[in-house]
C-alpha cells in the first residue's frame, strides 16, 4: 500500500509507536519516548534529565486522554 492510501485500520499509513499496556506504564513510555534522540533533539548530556523532566509532568494528562481501550495499538501501512 502507498504512503498516501488508508489502511484497514483507517490509521492512513501512519506508524504510531506502542502504548502503555496500564496505567503504572504511562511514566516508563513517556520516559522512553522523551529521551529517544530521534523525538527530543538536544544535546545529549541534557536529554535523560530533560526526557525525565517532560515524562514526570506529561505523566498525569497522558493517563487520562489515553483510554485503556486503545492501549497498544499499532497501525501499520
Amino acid at each position: 500500500m502507498g504512503r498516501g492510501n488508508f489502511d484497514a485500520a483507517g490509521c492512513g499509513g501512519v506508524v504510531q509507536p506502542r502504548g502503555p499496556d496500564a496505567p503504572e506504564s504511562v511514566r516508563p513510555f513517556l520516559e522512553n519516548l522523551f529521551t529517544d534522540p530521534a523525538i527530543l533533539r538536544v544535546p545529549g548530556f541534557i536529554r535523560p534529565w530533560l526526557g525525565r523532566f517532560i515524562a514526570k509532568r506529561r505523566t498525569k494528562a497522558a493517563s487520562e486522554i489515553t483510554p485503556s481501550s486503545a492501549a497498544g495499538r499499532r497501525c501499520w501501512s
